[in-house]
């Protein structure tokens, strides 16, 4: 898909404020309340499906229903991230994009892959490491790469979006290794800085954990706007009282 497709038509843009409510309507119904033809309807809705934003119901007439906010927003910028990355940046074999200028792109499919990468990235980090994630519990392989950062004398500190009782035996360890905490409410994201000259970017779904849908950037502009917001966050969280 192309950026001159991905753009939403006038017509499209209307049929989803009418189905912003959530309830479904028929093509019919959508017609008559634009007062534009069915077969114009057809054409709009079908790009708005493939824009992750409404779905079509498996019923008779054919109806249309807006998607959730969260996934709708997530298949959009999904397809926008798509978009961007092949119309202006090659990509090499390992699926990282490198270009002319100081610029380093790698895409993030799952839990698993982003891990990996962070625990690569932890070992050249000099000073500093900031997350906003979870808070719950992490692979034994990611606790010692903090273990020998600490070690080193890399700060540590953590906006967590989850605190309960479930996971409070877990923070309190992270506080003893001596990781800064404090508790922020749900963001739906994870976001994890280095050095303040790389950030990730990826997605986070409390009822699939497992996913991470997401980025890494080595890009300065970038990176200083994701640190901006994490001092933002980092003053309004609250400290974490463990004992």
């Amino acid at each position: 898909m192309s950026l001159k497709t991905a753009a939403i038509p006038g017509q499209a843009k209307a049929i989803y404020k009418l189905l912003v409510s959530g309830k479904a309507l028929s093509a019919n119904d959508l017609a008559s309340k634009l007062r534009i033809l069915p077969n114009a309807v057809y054409r709009n809705t079908r790009k708005l499906i493939e824009l992750g934003l409404i779905e079509q119901l498996d019923q008779y007439p054919v109806q249309f229903k807006m998607r959730p906010i969260d996934e709708a927003m997530k298949e959009y910028l999904s397809v926008a991230q798509k978009d961007f990355t092949e119309n202006f940046f090659p990509r090499d074999s390992k699926n990282t994009i490198k270009t002319n200028t100081d610029i380093s792109i790698s895409f993030i499919r799952t839990r698993s892959e982003l891990l990996d990468m962070t625990n690569t990235d932890m070992e050249t980090v000099e000073k500093s490491i900031d997350h906003i994630v979870s808070g719950l519990e992490l692979p034994a392989d990611t606790m010692l790469a903090y273990k020998k950062v600490l070690d080193r004398g890399i700060k540590l500190r953590f906006i967590v979006q989850n605190f309960s009782e479930l996971n409070k035996g877990i923070l309190r360890s992270w506080q003893k290794m001596g990781m800064e905490i404090r508790f922020f409410p749900l963001m739906e994201a994870r976001i994890i800085i280095f050095d303040s000259n790389i950030v990730y970017l990826t997605s986070y779904d409390p009822r699939k954990k497992e996913q991470a849908i997401g980025i890494r950037f080595a890009y300065t502009p970038i990176v200083k706007q994701m640190s901006e917001l994490f001092e933002n966050r980092w003053t309004v969280s609250k400290a974490l009282m463990t004992d």
